[in-house]
């Protein structure tokens, strides 16, 4: 599917409060701040979404030069979260567990930080080719306050998870979490089991309110909802 993280970036530039700056997979493992240090110079909040946990612990190799020992990108994004830093994570193919386990962040440090439990399981995904509505149980937390969540479109998948104790669930998908916030440290994080994107989130995406919750929920995650 092409480029379907635009919908998703073209939402969050639309608050003119808020920069993007959008990293693919293939970009991110080339890409990525290797310290808390760097991610703290340029970024208040990170979003994850279908991205598989590898991709933060390892580097691309360097034609000709042998391996070198390089900071764990992995440990330096939970160190940034817990030291303040917002998290965002969103759910997908690869994510949580993912597609045959492919995404495989059970175990790691950063799931530490998320207000869920990633499964452990080969596969966490639910798909849902008869559309389910998500439930919203608090609408009036700043993330949810102010929606239509009645008129909220129909999802075509979710990530299974579990609350972990002291998280706020503010919706469940099926029996399942679907909209859960926490904090890690200093940090506020966030987690969405489902797609915020195309396919599970391809009407999600279409809502008139789609742009309206992300930036609200980034603004949120920053600390800066006031």
């Amino acid at each position: 599917m092409k480029d379907a993280a635009r919908h998703l970036r073209d939402a969050l530039a639309s608050d003119p409060g808020i920069r993007v700056t959008h990293l693919p997979p293939y970009l991110t493992f080339a890409q990525f701040p290797s310290t808390a240090e760097e991610l703290r110079a340029d970024y208040d909040v990170v979003i994850l979404s279908d991205i598989g946990s590898d991709t933060f612990t390892t580097y691309p190799l360097e034609e000709g030069q042998p391996l070198r020992p390089r900071p764990n990108r992995m440990r330096e994004l939970t160190r940034f979260v817990r030291e303040g830093g917002g998290l965002i994570y969103a759910g997908g193919y690869v994510s949580f567990q993912g597609r045959n386990g492919t995404a495989h962040w059970y175990g790691t440090t950063l799931a530490q930080a998320l207000p869920v439990d990633v499964l452990n399981v080969v596969d966490d995904r639910e798909d849902t080719p008869e559309g389910v509505r998500p439930h919203i149980l608090n609408a009036d937390h700043p993330v949810t306050r102010g929606l239509p969540w009645d008129d909220c479109p129909i999802f075509f998948g979710y990530n299974k998870s579990a609350l972990k104790p002291g998280a706020q669930l503010l919706g469940t998908i099926e029996d399942y979490p679907f909209l859960a916030v926490g904090t890690f440290g200093r940090a506020r994080v966030l987690a969405f089991t489902s797609d915020p994107c195309p396919h599970w989130g391809e009407y999600f995406t279409r809502w008139d309110h789609y742009a309206r919750f992300w930036t609200g929920a980034v603004r949120w995650v920053s600390g800066r909802d006031a």
